[in-house]
């Protein structure tokens, strides 16, 4: 499960990265409002992740608990 979260982690600083750098240099606002918008993106799909991960932990407990 640590891997998938860090698979996670690792996507997500890509697309921040991403966001950041789309903007051009001279438009201070447009750099701001990236900015924003990628770290929203960030914490939304770092979110979303660790939901996944946290459901297929539960999912493999309840049916390693089925299958006793």
């Amino acid at each position: 499960m640590p891997i998938l979260i860090s698979e996670y982690v690792i996507c997500n600083s890509v697309i921040f990265l991403w966001f950041t750098f789309q903007m051009r240099r001279g438009d201070a606002v447009a750099h701001i409002e990236a900015c924003a918008k990628a770290i929203v993106v960030f914490f939304r799909l770092l979110t979303a992740g660790y939901l996944v991960a946290c459901l297929y932990s539960e999912l493999k407990t309840f049916l390693r608990g089925a299958r006793s």
